[in-house]
């Protein structure tokens, strides 16, 4: 199943707190999306 992106978001900000800061081109590799998908910060 597709994760939403309520969870996606989810799962960026905990990346996000677990790590302190994350590169736009590692979140990319992580939530398996591009770079240009992946947003430069998070928003609420």
């Amino acid at each position: 199943m597709r994760e939403g992106v309520g969870e996606r978001h989810d799962r960026l900000l905990n990346l996000v707190w677990e790590r302190g800061r994350v590169r736009v081109a590692d979140l990319a590799g992580l939530l398996g999306v591009s770079a240009v998908t992946a947003p430069p910060t998070p928003t609420s």
